[in-house]
């Protein structure tokens, strides 16, 4: 029985007209909310670079206001009053810190996002743009990081970034050369270093005749030059340009490197 009126229905449904065309389907739905869906696509799209990143312990309601939160659960064709990027400062503090954390250990591809959710909020793109330059550099990929690095805003902050990816680098030149800094000077590579030493490595090529490694340092003297002349003309004061200039001492008294005539 229930085969002969499966068989039945499937007859009928071959010969009837058919009405549910998506036109029509839309016809009959309520106009939706466009800043309410928008709202909607924004808190998708910052779960999506939470779950790709693996972001804990960084509750996504702390990006929206009280009203934003609740609007959540309004029906998409009604009309609450939704800031959108219209939130107070504190609330904007959160979405920027929630993108720089998304730039510093996402890829490519998040990084990518978070940079169009941060237009979307009306934030600054400098932030994303620099740690795209940053993560270039830690992979000794200096061709595409000084790209990067030119279309952003140069500050004190960036400076210090590079400055302490500048100084792992000199650690490793070190090794590769089987030498060893005076215990002055290695303290304080060491120190400004910091957690860069073991991040920073030389390009490796992700494919054959991949054209970036004839742009890119092959040794890491080459890449201590290469990255103390793109990031000499970052920092925006004296305090900040200090590290570039004693740790271009240190190239030069050890290795004959250096990027500043003194």
């Amino acid at each position: 029985v229930a085969s002969s009126s499966f068989a039945s229905h499937l007859q009928k449904s071959e010969h009837a007209a058919r009405q549910d065309q998506l036109s029509v389907l839309a016809s009959r739905q309520s106009l939706i909310n466009f800043h309410l869906a928008l709202h909607h696509q924004h808190l998708a799209l910052a779960l999506r670079l939470q779950l790709a990143v693996g972001i804990r312990f960084h509750p996504l309601r702390n990006l929206f206001c009280v009203t934003g939160n609740r609007a959540f659960f309004c029906p998409l064709d009604s009309h609450p009053l939704i800031p959108l990027d219209r939130v107070d400062d504190a609330i904007m503090e959160k979405r920027h810190a929630f993108l720089v954390k998304v730039a510093e250990q996402g890829g490519m591809e998040e990084r990518r996002l978070a940079k169009d959710l941060e237009m979307e909020w009306k934030l600054t793109v400098n932030e994303i743009c620099f740690m795209q330059a940053l993560s270039s550099f830690r992979l000794g990929n200096d061709h595409q990081a000084s790209l990067e690095l030119a279309s952003c805003v140069r500050d004190d902050r960036s400076a210090v970034a590079l400055a302490r990816v500048l100084a792992g680098r000199l650690i490793h030149l070190a090794t590769e050369s089987n030498k060893r800094y005076s215990t002055a000077h290695s303290q304080y590579l060491c120190a400004l270093a910091g957690e860069e030493a073991a991040r920073v490595e030389l390009y490796e090529s992700q494919f054959e005749d991949d054209p970036l490694v004839e742009k890119n340092p092959k040794t890491w003297q080459e890449a201590v030059t290469s990255l103390g002349r793109a990031g000499n003309s970052v920092p925006q004061s004296a305090q900040a340009a200090i590290p570039f200039v004693r740790m271009n001492d240190i190239a030069k008294l050890y290795f004959g490197a250096h990027w500043v005539n003194n």
